[in-house]
Formats: structure tokens, C-alpha cells, sequence
């Protein structure tokens, strides 16, 4: 048997924010301009939440798509 090297990405850093929710989409833009990444996931906690994200990124002039799990 074959056995495989595992990768593992190194470049990938991972952050939490606790952010308040009246300021969370405005906090989420400030967060992107500061941090300028490649990539970004953003989790939230209802499908309503990841519409309404999404619909304010794509309003700000960012690429941006929802998914729901």
C-alpha cells in the first residue's frame, strides 16, 4: 500500500471578531478594507443574516455570493 503525504495549508490564518449586531455589516466592510485579503469566509447565523451580508457587500461594490448550509 501507497501511503500519501497529508497537506496542509500553512497560509491560511483564521480570526473571530465579537462585534455588535446593530454594527456587524457596517464592521464587516471596515473589517475587509483593513485587512484587504485575498479570500474570505464569513459565517453568520440564519440564511436571512447571509442574505442580507451578501445584499450589503454586493451594495458596497465587493464581490460576494451567500451560501446556505
Amino acid at each position: 500500500s501507497t501511503k500519501q503525504k497529508e497537506k496542509i495549508n500553512q497560509d491560511i490564518e483564521q480570526f473571530y471578531y465579537m462585534i455588535r449586531e446593530d454594527e456587524r455589516d457596517h464592521a464587516v466592510i471596515r473589517l475587509i478594507d483593513f485587512e484587504n485579503p485575498e479570500k474570505a469566509i464569513i459565517f453568520c447565523r440564519t440564511k436571512k443574516d447571509v442574505d442580507r451580508l451578501t445584499q450589503t457587500l454586493l451594495d458596497a461594490g465587493y464581490t460576494a455570493r451567500g451560501l446556505h448550509g
